[in-house]
């Protein structure tokens, strides 16, 4: 039978003893081996508000739904006014106040807006527009040959405007995508062709809408 010899003072266990260690607790390498991130306790973002009533004596209570940084949505926890930096309330409240710019009317006039025009940038208005339109029918679909030459006279590398014209062609077939690619090769700025595309055959399209709102981060993404 084998005896371990005792460990003095400096000394280390031997392999086979921090085995065993881990063993009893397995938490304890991970906590050792990996520090703790300050950013699970820095505020990313605000997701939601709540108010409720304390039961001891009364008082209204509010919390907000907490995102943290570096951590994934399903660990966002709710947490009490008092405990959430002011800013990101602040922030909170701004984006929640934000209402789009729709005149809505009984009939086919829907609501007004202008225009974008690729060459003074993509959230630019040009010339005012009226009487959004239903999403065009598949066979309407037409390939973009050429990219449009957007703000500081950019424009679309070949392989991107094949993923816009894959973007538009699934659009108008009312098929659901993802953009999938390596990184670094432009999903971001296809993304954004894209909706812009669809925002200039005037489809009566809310999503689209929200979506340059919240880009822009205007109430009427198109000023």
């Amino acid at each position: 039978m084998g005896h371990h010899r005792p460990t003095g003072e400096g000394q280390e266990d031997p392999p086979e003893a921090q085995e065993v260690q881990d063993q009893d607790d397995p938490d304890a390498s991970l906590f050792s081996r990996e520090p703790f991130n300050p950013d699970y306790v820095e505020v990313d973002r605000i997701l939601d508000e709540s108010h409720s009533v304390d039961k001891d004596n009364g008082e209204p209570v509010v919390y907000y739904l907490v995102k943290w940084c570096s951590l994934p949505y399903e660990d966002s926890t709710w947490e009490l006014k008092e405990d959430v930096d002011e800013g990101k309330i602040g922030e909170f409240k701004r984006i929640q106040a934000r209402h789009p710019e729709l005149k809505r009317l009984v009939g086919p006039r829907i609501f007004s807006r202008p225009a974008l025009s690729p060459s003074s940038g993509f959230f630019s208005a040009s010339s005012p527009w009226s009487s959004p339109q239903p999403r065009p029918q598949a066979g309407s679909w037409k390939k973009l040959e050429l990219s449009h030459e957007y703000k500081n006279h950019n424009q679309l590398r070949e392989y991107q405007l094949e993923g816009v014209n894959w973007l538009l062609f699934n659009w108008y077939n009312r098929q659901n995508c993802i953009l999938a690619d390596e990184m670094g090769l432009g999903k971001t700025i296809q993304s954004i062709a894209f909706l812009q595309e669809v925002y200039n055959v005037g489809a009566d399209d809310p999503t689209v809408r929200d979506v340059l709102q919240r880009l822009t981060g205007k109430k009427n993404p198109t000023a």
